[in-house]
């Protein structure tokens, strides 16, 4: 049943942390959205006064829609659609009169048609009017179709080829003709019969036989003036690619509409793209951090499944997690807000760095490395999107990361804050002096004041005056709270003190054992000291049935094996009461709980079976769990070694040596360190400092006599000098 409970528990924490992770995206996703309208359009119209003065609140480059159409149209005037006049096309033309008025009179005599000639000379005649008429319609020009020119919207010309008769790419000439005359020029085939009959009734008012004559050309006559389509896409697309687009560039703060001047068309619209472009910026924005959100948070979980998995198991510091990068985010949107009426260059009082120092402080050094860049990026965006900004929030994070990695009270904070603002400081400066080339100027001065106070002023008050809220509203034990907690003139320290000195010297001169071997193998020396400390306050309810605060007399002598037991076990859950009612972090109330792991009590077991008792280990073994985490484990050995170290009869280092071995062996054995990420390498270090500190401890010390011995050598000194012949030496006697 405990494990279908726990495997609950589990998932419901998986749960619990998924939920967290997603609504800090959407949280970032919607303070990236913007809260009201940039640009309000809704009380201004074209001809009327302006309600109000309209600015520009960022740096705009705006398209321009019907600049950019002018220039394409300039470009596109410039093009001569070019035709081409073929007049060899129309001397084959002609040519091929005569054998189709041949083919013709052939047909005719078959048929007995009576309305074409009859003689010879009347053919002769005919073929010499077709010819001359068509000549004379071919040479006026005949194209396929007018509509032609409807293409041509922004020509003023075309261009005309004409080519010889003898080749069709010897040229004749070439002319520019303005388009409206081209219009007019020539003929188009839906107007060929018309234009045919009314040159023959011109040239040959008379002539009997003009309808065959225009019957004959209709089916003769084609265009001979062509347009050249490729050459015109060529030139379109040429003049396409040489128009380059128009852009209005406006500068922040810059003037657009002054209030009770008249809009023009051209304010009007130059708003409407601003207003657009905000939007677009907006959406744009909120996509951005969205991804980088979203980048974010997978990056953490990579990092934090294969590094400190543990982590993802605590909703908690989950949730601690995402506040921090929430919140920092919600000041970025304050900042966003009140940009219009803050000075010139304020973003770089932004306090940025406060975020990874707090997440070091709080959580670790990793996580806060690993959430600078991107959490930086998503800052920017609120801000001046610049890389002076962006570099100096990276390292300055950074620097705030290295130096709040170990720092025990909040006085030091003051001191990275100057450190912090002196780099951003330095950094902001090359970066502009970079870009700019100036040495000098009121903009590079603003940069270097807001840098400086950001370090100096904003990030140490922001962290300090903040950390308390994080700690106690989500139950973190920082160096500062475990410093606090290391007063040994705590309420609760200083009972354990009255009530059970011999197990609080035991405990004093733990902490010093353990919080050295934590500083050696790269554990918490002050969380392991603070540990110790309070490890053993249960004792104070009981204090005589512990070694430790016994006289001569053993209180267990009288007692049962299995209630001996019990009294030893109670002394943890009876800790973890007192450490609860003192509101003692969870953290310290874990050393209570495990620092004897579950161990056996092996002297009370052992004298049951001797008396013959029906018991079990279980009775006899402490309530646990074992060490979760390094700082409990070195607290578990350290107790054992130390008070075993006490019952050593003239000891020395070798006996020290094999007495921390078998001990650390025994519990490794056993067990009891399979819990935590204590490794082989750390176990053999614990055992070296061990045993060289216990080694000092019980050093041998120099008999002193005592004042009888002192008067009685004294006495016989006396009586050997009266005994002395005169005129020797007297000798003097060591002490």
């Amino acid at each position: 049943m405990a494990s279908k409970k726990e495997e609950i528990k589990r998932k419901l924490k998986l749960r619990l942390v998924g939920i967290i992770v997603v609504c800090t995206v959407l949280a970032i996703g919607a303070l990236s959205l913007p809260v009201r309208e940039s640009i309000n359009l809704r009380d201004l119209e074209v001809g009327e006064a302006s309600p109000e003065t309209f600015r520009a609140h960022r740096d705009y480059r705006l398209y321009n829609p019907i600049e950019s159409e002018k220039a394409e149209e300039k470009q596109l005037a410039a093009i001569k659609p070019k035709f081409t006049f073929n007049r060899r096309h129309t001397l084959e033309q002609i040519e091929s009169i005569s054998p189709k008025v041949a083919e013709l009179r052939e047909t005719v005599a078959e048929e007995n048609k009576e309305s074409y000639p009859n003689t010879e000379a009347e053919w002769d005649r005919f073929t010499e009017v077709a010819e001359l008429v068509g000549d004379y319609v071919l040479e006026e020009g005949i194209i396929d179709d007018r509509a032609i020119f409807e293409k041509f919207e922004h020509q003023r010309e075309i261009q005309l080829a004409v080519f010889a008769e003898n080749s069709a790419e010897e040229l004749v000439s070439r002319e520019n003709i303005d388009i409206s005359e081209a219009k007019k020029l020539w003929l188009e085939m839906a107007e060929l019969e018309e234009r045919l009959d009314e040159v023959i009734g011109i040239l040959y008012p008379n002539y009997p036989h003009s309808q065959e004559v225009l019957a004959l050309l209709l089916e003769i006559l084609e265009p001979n003036v062509f347009f050249s389509q490729t050459h015109f896409d060529r030139e379109v697309a040429a003049a396409l690619e040489r128009a380059e687009p128009v852009y209005d560039v406006i500068g922040e703060n810059e003037v657009i509409l002054t209030a009770g001047e008249e809009v023009s068309f051209e304010k009007y619209d130059l708003l409407q793209r601003m207003s657009r472009a905000d939007f677009g910026f907006h959406l744009w924005m909120m996509l951005t951090n969205l991804f980088i959100a979203s980048l974010m948070v997978f990056l953490l979980y990579l990092f934090l499944r294969s590094y400190e998995p543990e982590f993802l198991k605590q909703p908690k510091k989950v949730g601690l997690l995402a506040l921090l990068i929430v919140t920092i985010v919600l000041v970025a949107k304050f900042f966003e807000l009140l940009r219009p009426g803050l000075p010139v260059n304020f973003d770089f009082f932004f306090p940025f760095a406060a975020a990874p120092v707090l997440i070091t402080i709080l959580l670790s050094p990793q996580l806060a490395f690993l959430v600078v860049p991107l959490l930086a990026i998503i800052v920017v965006t609120f801000l001046e999107l610049s890389i002076e900004l962006l570099a100096v929030f990276i390292l300055g994070g950074i620097v705030g990361i290295f130096f709040s990695r170990d720092v025990e009270r909040r006085t030091t904070l003051l001191r990275n804050g100057v450190i912090i603002g002196a780099v951003q400081l330095l950094v902001a400066v090359f970066l502009y002096v970079l870009r700019t080339a100036d040495y000098f100027s009121i903009e590079l001065g603003g940069i270097v004041l807001w840098s400086l106070l950001n370090g100096v002023v904003a990030v140490p008050f922001i962290t300090i005056g903040s950390l308390p809220f994080w700690e106690s509203g989500f139950d973190i034990t920082t160096n500062f709270k475990l410093h606090e907690l290391a007063d040994l003139n705590h309420p609760l320290l200083r009972e354990f003190f009255r009530k059970s000195p011999g197990s609080y010297q035991h405990s004093i001169i733990l902490s010093n054992l353990c919080e050295e071997v934590a500083r050696e193998i790269g554990a918490n020396p002050l969380l392991t000291r603070v540990g110790a400390y309070y490890h053993d306050i249960g004792k104070a309810a009981n204090p005589e049935y512990f070694t430790e605060n016994q006289g001569e007399e053993n209180a267990h002598e009288d007692l049962k094996p299995t209630l001996s037991a019990s009294i030893l076990k109670s002394h943890v859950k009876l800790g973890e009461e007192k450490a609860r009612e003192a509101d003692l972090p969870e953290v310290i109330i874990d050393f209570i709980s495990q620092h004897q792991g579950t161990t056996l009590m092996k002297s009370f077991y052992y004298k049951a079976l001797e008396a013959g008792e029906d018991v079990t280990e279980d009775e006899f073994r402490y309530p646990g769990p074992e060490p979760q985490f390094k700082e409990v484990a070195i607290l578990m050995l350290g107790d054992a070694v130390e008070a075993a170290g006490r019952s050593l009869e003239k000891p020395n280092s070798k006996k020290i040596k094999e007495l921390v071995e078998t001990i650390v062996y025994d519990r490794f054995k056993t067990g009891q360190l399979n819990d935590c990420d204590l490794t082989l390498k750390d176990l053999n270090v614990i055992v070296q400092v061990f045993t060289r500190m216990l080694t000092t401890i019980h050093h041998r010390r120099v008999s002193y006599p005592d004042d009888e011995e002192i008067a009685a050598e004294k006495k016989k000194n006396k009586e050997d000098e009266t005994e002395e012949p005169e005129g020797e030496d007297k000798e003097e006697g060591e002490n």
